[in-house]
């Protein structure tokens, strides 16, 4: 059962970081996920950095983790740093520290999730910061919370 977890957890997470396909042709470019200093032109002046509480509170749709593997169960919290964009969607995560089939997991659910756009002085944006994730799974239930 450890070698099926551990051949799941190789192919379904070959990067921690995302690809994402830029809208300025059909490059596909793997994206750091660092709360923006400056504009640099890249597209960063659109996205603020935020605390942990203020990505909670902007976070709107989770979709609980989900494991592969028959029969596995697992708990415990994962950290990861989202990136989202001024319409809501995730742009980018990024694993910083958990259980690596929970972080499997999560690199293929998390770009679902959507998230509130930032309201600042009459102009939209993304976000960026770490979120917290508590999770138990197991055959029969899926629970996964943000904190």
């Amino acid at each position: 059962m450890k070698m099926r977890a551990m051949l799941l957890f190789l192919i379904l997470l070959p990067c921690l970081c995302r690809a994402q396909t830029s809208s300025e042709g059909n490059r596909t470019e793997l994206e750091g996920c660092q709360c923006p200093t400056g504009s640099d032109g890249n597209n960063s002046a659109s996205v603020l950095c935020l605390s942990d509480k203020e990505m909670r509170s902007h976070l709107v749709h989770v979709i609980p983790l989900k494991l592969g593997e028959t029969h596995a169960k697992a708990s415990g919290t994962l950290v990861l740093r989202v990136r989202f964009q001024p319409d809501g969607a995730v742009d980018v995560v990024k694993g910083v520290s958990g259980y690596p089939l929970a972080l499997a997991s999560a690199m293929e659910v998390v770009p679902k999730w959507t998230f509130r756009p930032v309201q600042k002085k009459d102009k939209t944006y993304g976000g960026c910061g770490l979120v917290r994730v508590k999770y138990r799974l197991s055959d029969s239930e899926q629970v996964t919370t943000v904190q």
